[in-house]
């Protein structure tokens, strides 16, 4: 089961998000904004090419006729009576209408509009004939002028110029009015196409944050049924170690109730002497008494390591101590196979916030897992060391054995739930996955270290924060 919930978490770590239906959730929001933005682009850009060509030019052509008018006026002023101050206005007006003219052709040109501009567009040949009516009313021939002036060259040449402009106006009006609407019709378009858009994908995103959300619920299952296992595997492993040390744990309990089996026989031998010599009956009492009590320290550490602790508190302990209790479980089997068990500690007053029962399984799996891999060498090259080291923050306990190390092709594997280099039935291949976990709970870290030439564990973990300058006696005594 846990290899089920362990395969279905791993697979669900990082794809929360469904991943097709999110990629194509990008892809056509991605869409949506460049389609937008072109369409805003391109509405934007033909009504301000409305704005800047278009208007300006009905204006010109607005001031154009007003030019035309306030011209044709004035020639009948001068017709019926030549000024000089009024011709000088004239002069003016008609240097400014040129120049208006120029504008304006150049302006429609520019908004691709220049077939509706007639060629010969100007008012240069109606300027004229008002030049030579001016010029019989200086002459004071105001008859003629006037004639000029009333002619019907004169009426067809301001009615051909009046007639163009305004046609221009109004196909430039048209025009205008075809841009507009077809721009309204394209953001009524766009305006629908978006709101289309949008809903699907409201529908879209919506599908994907809930299956996210479903995704996510399935892997809090998965992790809270996979925590679960871990917990019962945990116990399971602990169980596991204390069966591989059973012969181990029975020498240690037998040699001290042998020697109590002694000492009581060398009591009763005493005490049916005639003079018993007191003074000796107390000395075996007292070694009795002492190697009870070593009998009692190994049954409370196997109540201890064999409950389950996950409930347990991270409490303030001596890592010199999680040591010696677990090396209570191991130390005679080390002994009786012949393994040369060596610790290395500068400081033995080092504390740690932890749950020591689960320290002591972490240790105790290691020690065990250099057991097995040592077993198998010479007797004078079946060594394990124990090393203890710390700085500022932290401490590091290493682990090393004999062993030539952990073959490359394998190392990124042994730390993996149910891997296993021992043979059938002699391994779960949980514990040093379950270590690593323990560890990674305790905020710390557990490590091969490969640069060694032979197997080495790391165990490293924090420094107790609330103990800081208290040393062990006086931790002792104040108990």
């Amino acid at each position: 089961k846990i290899t089920d919930n362990n395969t279905r978490f791993l697979n669900m770590d990082g794809n929360l998000f469904p991943k097709k239906i999110s990629v194509a959730a990008v892809i056509l929001t991605f869409m949506f904004l460049v389609i937008n933005s072109m369409m805003y682009y391109r509405l934007s850009e033909q009504f301000q090419r409305v704005y800047t060509h278009h208007i300006p030019i009905l204006e010109m052509n607005a001031i154009n006729i007003r030019f035309g008018e306030s011209l044709t006026n004035i020639t009948r002023q001068l017709a019926y009576e030549y000024d000089e101050d009024l011709y000088l206005e004239y002069n003016l007006q008609k240097s400014s209408l040129k120049f208006n003219i120029e504008t304006y052709k150049e302006a429609i040109k520019n908004t691709n509009q220049a077939a509706i501009l007639p060629e010969d567009f100007s008012r240069s040949e109606l300027n004229d004939l008002e030049e030579k009516i001016i010029h019989y009313s200086k002459k004071n021939r105001e008859d003629v002028a006037l004639e000029l002036f009333e002619s019907a060259k004169y009426q067809e040449l301001d009615f051909k110029y009046k007639d163009t402009t305004q046609v221009i106006a109004e196909n430039l009006t048209i025009e205008r009015d075809k841009i507009l609407k077809r721009k309204v019709q394209f953001f009524k378009f766009g305006v629908i196409f978006s709101i289309g858009f949008f809903l699907v994908l409201s529908l879209l995103w919506y599908q994907v944050i809930n299956l996210y959300r479903k995704n996510t619920l399935q892997k809090l299952e998965a992790e809270k049924e996979l925590n679960d296992e871990r917990v019962k595997s945990s116990h399971n492993a602990k169980m596991a170690s204390l069966g591989e040390m059973a012969a181990g744990l029975a020498h240690e309990v037998n040699n001290p109730l042998a020697i109590i089996s002694g000492y009581a026989e060398a009591l009763v031998l005493y005490a049916g002497k005639e003079k018993p010599n007191i003074k000796k009956m107390e000395q075996i009492s007292i070694k009795m008494l002492a190697t009870t009590h070593r009998v009692a320290q190994i049954i409370k550490g196997l109540k201890s390591f064999s409950r389950n602790s996950t409930n347990d508190t991270f409490t303030p302990v001596v890592l010199s101590d999680i040591i010696d209790e677990t090396l209570v479980f191991c130390k005679e089997r080390f002994k009786n196979s012949g393994i040369n068990l060596e610790r290395v500690e500068n400081d033995q007053n080092i504390y740690v916030d932890v749950r020591s029962v689960e320290i002591s399984q972490v240790i105790l799996n290691c020690l065990n897992n250099a057991y097995d891999a040592i077993t198998c060498l010479d007797e004078e090259n079946m060594w394990i060391k124990i090393i203890v080291t710390k700085d500022d923050k932290e401490v590091t306990l290493s682990i090393i054995d004999s062993g030539d190390g952990i073959d490359h092709e394998i190392a990124h594997k042994i730390l993996e739930p149910f891997f296993t280099t021992k043979g059938v039935n002699k391994g779960t291949g949980l514990g040093l996955s379950i270590s690593k976990n323990i560890i990674n709970k305790h905020g710390g870290k557990f490590e091969i270290d490969h640069k060694h030439k032979n197997t080495k564990f790391d165990i490293t973990l924090p420094l107790s924060k609330n103990v800081v300058g208290i040393s062990l006696e006086s931790v002792k005594k104040a108990a």
